[in-house]
């Protein structure tokens, strides 16, 4: 079985450019551990996975993170890949939204399973998204969980589209920034696995990474 984690985020600057930001940033993006840890579950970095620079360039990814880890002592493996960015306009995410981007990729969206997310990140942060279930009839019928999110410089969650528009109108850096975040799991999980290997998972990321890494142009101390 194969689990993906996928956090979409576009770094754009403003017309100044904000070294600072910037470089705050990124920094927050490298203290991505190369080990999350919890009571429940180990997962250990495997590799540097590449974005395809297709959709690179769609996203216009400037600083991102793409990780592949596995789960310890999970068979079948279980293996999942974090990808990281930030978007200078919510706009932009409407197309990337799950239940828009994937029927039109084929996948058919359950109308009766997932749900809303929630996880207390030990930052005292509270993360939400929403999950979502695709399948797609091929010889071997494939089922795709994701899981996504948005949040702001502040480290604000929200699971709904329109609420990120809202929450960006008030963001630290751009008036329209806001990041998104998807975990894509691909494989027979039931709901109840995938939402506890992400709680795992996102109990290992520092706090820092949860608001870029800055604060109004500032690191933020977690």
């Amino acid at each position: 079985m194969l689990l993906l984690l996928f956090v979409v985020i576009r770094v754009g600057l403003d017309e100044g450019g904000d070294v600072e930001r910037s470089l705050a940033v990124q920094q927050a993006l490298n203290e991505i551990p190369r080990q999350f840890q919890s009571p429940a579950g180990t997962w250990i970095y495997r590799r540097t996975v590449p974005v395809p620079s297709g959709q690179a360039e769609l996203l216009g990814l400037t600083f991102h993170a793409s990780l592949e880890y596995q789960r310890v002592g999970t068979f079948p493996p279980v293996t999942a890949t974090i990808f990281i960015a930030y978007c200078d306009d919510v706009r932009s995410m409407a197309g990337h939204h799950p239940p828009t981007c994937y029927p039109a990729s084929g996948w058919e969206m359950s109308p009766s399973e997932g749900g809303r997310f929630q996880f207390s990140h030990p930052s005292e942060r509270v993360v939400k998204g929403q999950l979502y279930k695709f399948s797609r009839k091929t010889a071997d019928k494939t089922d795709l969980w994701i899981m996504n999110g948005f949040f702001d410089g502040k480290g604000n969650f929200v699971d709904r589209l329109e609420d990120a528009e809202s929450l960006a109108e008030g963001s630290l850096f751009s008036s329209q920034a806001m990041f998104q975040f998807q975990f894509l799991f691909q494989g027979d999980f039931r709901d109840v696995d995938i939402q506890g290997y992400a709680e795992e998972i996102l109990g290992g990321i520092p706090g820092s990474v949860l608001v870029g890494g800055v604060d109004g142009g500032r690191r933020k101390k977690t």
